[in-house]
């Protein structure tokens, strides 16, 4: 498999960096620059405000449903993907690692999860903050943000916002049997 030089991908995570400090949206985690990147990967970890974290289940629903593709693809929403869906920085022809896509993707669940911290009032569990991470990596914060689940979530109505987990698998406007079942997963998280 033909993989990008370090420079290249260098500057493909410094325009991820610039564009989420422009948008103000995430924390950048601090680079250990005695770490060689390409040789040993360091992870940020998971989650920072609070002390909540997505969960491991999460994390590996996210991997079934996402799938890890390698070289990037064009996806049903019009934009070049990579890894595990990651958009930010895209390119057609772009390629990284296995290691570089679960780096991507715990640098994405680290902005999800600031704004799912950011946008809900009442005090979730373990498992609820996890299944709300999952759906909002999926839909997008933008769309959680203005959801009827995170409405209904913030006036205390657990229940409902359980059941509108069910509301956000369509595609193009017919029903997705993959979305279903990766919402059906996410509410059973949710209510656990």
């Amino acid at each position: 498999m033909k993989t990008l030089p370090s420079k290249v991908l260098t500057l493909v995570s410094l325009s991820l960096i610039i564009t989420a400090c422009a948008t103000n949206t995430v924390k950048t985690p601090a680079v250990d620059p005695t770490i060689n990147p390409t040789i040993s990967p360091t992870l940020p970890q998971v989650g920072d405000q609070n002390n909540k974290r997505t969960n491991q289940a999460c994390i590996d629903l996210i991997k079934e449903f996402e799938g890890v593709v390698l070289t990037a693809y064009m996806g049903p929403g019009g934009n070049w993907l990579i890894g595990y869906g990651h958009k930010a920085g895209v390119f057609e022809g772009m390629t990284i690692t296995a290691e570089g896509a679960e780096r991507i993707l715990r640098e994405d669940l680290l902005e999800v999860e600031a704004n799912v911290n950011r946008l809900v009032i009442p005090e979730v569990n373990h498992n609820q903050f996890s299944a709300l991470v999952c759906l909002a990596y999926n839909i997008g914060w933008g769309n959680f943000a203005n959801s009827t689940l995170l409405k209904k979530l913030n006036e205390g109505d657990f229940d409902e916002a359980a059941r509108q987990f069910g509301v956000w698998r369509m595609i193009d406007g017919n029903v997705s049997s993959h979305l279903e079942k990766r919402r059906l997963q996410e509410r059973d998280i949710f209510e656990s």
